[in-house]
């Protein structure tokens, strides 16, 4: 069961698919896999990861998409920010 959910949100990821909050850019590594650089958003901020340790190779579109997914995290965590909580 476990390996079957791995399979499907595997292939939902590649479709494009991801959780609301997060942004993913797909990459290679140095020896040339497949990776991704994930970004979310925490409760101190903005958080960078990757499937795999860097140095990454990402093409020039992609460099794109990591600006504006960085872009629209830090401007969705301000707006978080900003937000007046409930009491």
């Amino acid at each position: 069961m476990r390996r079957s959910c791995a399979a499907v949100f595997g292939a939902l990821a590649k479709w494009g698919w991801q959780q609301e909050g997060t942004w993913s850019i797909p990459c290679r590594d140095r020896a040339g896999h497949r990776a991704s650089i994930q970004v979310a958003i925490a409760p101190a901020g903005v958080v960078v990861t990757s499937s795999a340790p860097g140095p990454w190779v990402i093409d020039p579109l992609r460099v794109g998409r990591l600006r504006a997914a960085l872009r629209d995290a830090a401007l969705t965590f301000a707006a978080l920010e900003d937000r007046p909580e409930a009491s």
